[in-house]
């Protein structure tokens, strides 16, 4: 399952951003698989530092991420899809596949947040969200559904995080330059979480 994620170069560390949806380890070591958007996959290490809100930050040697970024050009922020090799998340069952609506909010700002505007009838709880695309594999990522929402409104609303929807706009999965449009996603439930 590959992963949108965000590299994040500062001046004394470098991380790797993943919108994973669970924790892991503080301080595990982890083997990464990076793919660039020309379908080259690069291996390297990494140590998981922290976990909040479904994002995981990843640690990486700093000449590691630097071939990295120059590898994609100087501009590595968005150019890669991300692998945590031998880790898998378990899927339970498909409860929609198709197209949403989707509005994109505070794009000018360079702060974009996406809404998918499809009520579905299912329970609160954790949802994986798949975006088949022209990858040879779909972008995921894990999503908890609010507990609060009742229904009409905005019940059955997926909220995109922030820097899933610039990745999702870099890669042209929402359409470039659209504030909104729609998107073929399809939506697992994966319980309670």
């Amino acid at each position: 399952m590959w992963l949108s994620c965000r590299f994040v170069l500062r001046a004394r560390r470098t991380s790797l951003l993943l919108a994973l949806g669970t924790s892991l380890e503080p301080a595990a070591r982890l083997t990464l698989l990076l793919r660039h958007r020309s379908g080259v996959v690069y291996l390297t290490a990494g140590v998981a530092a922290s976990s909040r809100g479904g994002r995981v930050e990843v640690r990486m040697p700093r000449d590691a991420a630097l071939s990295l970024a120059e590898l994609a050009g100087g501009r590595a922020e968005h150019s890669y899809v991300a692998k945590i090799k031998g880790l898998s998340l378990p899927l339970a069952e498909l409860v929609y596949e198709g197209y949403m609506p989707y509005s994109l909010y505070a794009v000018a700002k360079g702060k974009a947040f996406a809404v998918m505007r499809k009520a579905l009838d299912v329970p609160s709880g954790l949802y994986y969200v798949e975006f088949p695309h022209s990858l040879a594999t779909p972008l995921k990522y894990y999503r908890y559904v609010r507990k609060d929402r009742r229904a009409g409104g905005d019940s059955g609303m997926f909220y995109v995080l922030q820097g899933v929807t610039l990745f999702l706009r870099e890669w042209g999965v929402f359409e470039p330059g659209a504030e909104a449009g729609y998107v073929y996603v399809r939506v697992w439930s994966a319980g309670d979480g």
